[in-house]
């Protein structure tokens, strides 16, 4: 018998939960089902899932569920594909037009923020923020300025610079900093 206050030894018949985040090309709960002999239940959809494993059965899942994946991928992983809803032109991009997509919320999986294309925006400056984290883009769009943030990303991730002209896939967002509401756009 365990000690109060610790927990018992290992065993076989002890239970793990887990979830799992797929891409395009494998269906996770097609995969799970492949392998529902080893699993005490599973749920989900195509690209997420969860799961109940015994201990003893995890070695075995965790090669059954490698060699599907394997055969899913067995003509290498798929290339990232960015896709956007739609190409706004600069004349679109406007303070009223993210008030209505506030209209649409709460954005979640099932209704995702719309993301948007723009071409031919020209970088005014390039700006590291938040300890070098993230970028801040001033970019003239259309004869009108324009912030962008790039977060998660530093300087040495991009190969930008001012003058440039670049196109850009983003969300829109209202910035409200000292009383004064601005568009900004999310780089993607």
């Amino acid at each position: 018998p365990a000690e109060e206050g610790r927990a018992h030894p290992p065993s076989p018949d002890d239970f793990g939960k887990g979830s799992g985040r797929s891409v395009k090309g494998m269906n996770l709960v097609e995969a799970l089902s492949a392998c529902s002999d080893l699993l005490e239940k599973f749920g989900g959809h195509e690209l997420a899932a969860g799961l109940t494993v015994r201990r003893s059965n995890l070695e075995e899942f965790t090669r059954r569920i490698n060699a599907y994946a394997r055969t899913c991928f067995a003509k290498g992983l798929p290339a990232p594909i960015s896709e956007a809803d739609c190409e706004l032109i600069p004349e679109e991009i406007c303070l009223e037009l993210v008030a209505e997509m506030y209209g649409l919320e709460p954005y979640g999986t099932a209704n995702p923020m719309p993301t948007f294309v723009t071409c031919f925006a020209r970088v005014i400056d390039v700006s590291a923020v938040g300890a070098g984290k993230h970028i801040r883009f001033q970019l003239d769009v259309g004869g009108e300025k324009i912030t962008a943030m790039y977060f998660r990303h530093g300087l040495a991730d991009i190969d930008v610079y001012p003058g440039d002209v670049i196109d850009v896939m983003y969300n829109l967002d209202i910035n409200e900093f000292q009383g004064r509401r601005s568009l900004q756009m999310i780089l993607k």
